[in-house]
């Protein structure tokens, strides 16, 4: 009984220090790259992502459920757009506008996960009569070791909805809705 005692006080002692001291060598960086090509032009395509008002046509983070409101200029670099849905809330905020070829914004959560990065990358394709669409997201998770297991799951949970939010935007541009705000 003694011996069974030892080695459960063991595994009680031993286990839980073993997933902290993992959690301590798994690299904080994430990075999520999902891409698709879309037969637009990278002018129709760019004005999509640049301006965050029309992120509800294309968005799968958007939904009637989600209330947003925006701030700053209507696109481009310091355009802002905060939203307050059912699971979390936050603001993304354009920091780099270079058109039509790339728009780079950071997402901020409410929740005070750590701020994330994307940028959309457009690319002629197919001798210039479509754009690869290129959506990177990166950043890092907290230091805790815990929250450090978080990059094991990353790319399956967001990578997902990014892959649909590239065919929401494809199926948008390419049934010729292409009338969308600018500035």
């Amino acid at each position: 009984m003694k011996k069974l005692f030892l080695i459960f006080a063991v595994l009680a002692v031993a286990l839980p220090l073993a997933v902290l001291v993992t959690g301590f060598l798994i690299p904080r960086d994430y990075r999520v790259d999902r891409e698709i090509e879309i037969k637009a032009l990278p002018t129709e395509i760019f004005p999509l992502v640049n301006n965050p008002s029309n992120r509800v046509k294309w968005s799968p983070f958007q939904g009637p459920e989600v209330k947003t409101k925006f701030e700053g200029p209507a696109a481009g670099g310091g355009a802002i757009m905060h939203w307050d849905g059912p699971k979390s809330g936050g603001k993304i905020v354009i920091t780099r506008s270079e058109e039509p070829n790339l728009v780079e914004y950071n997402t901020h959560f409410d929740d005070g996960y750590p701020t994330s990065t994307s940028r959309f990358r457009f690319e002629s394709a197919d001798g210039g009569s479509s754009t690869k669409v290129v959506w990177e997201f990166f950043g890092q998770v907290p230091a805790h070791p815990l929250r450090r297991y978080f990059v094991f799951f990353i790319d399956g949970s967001v990578g997902d909805k990014h892959f649909r939010g590239l065919e929401n935007m494809k199926r948008y541009l390419e049934s010729g809705s292409k009338s969308v705000a600018s500035s």
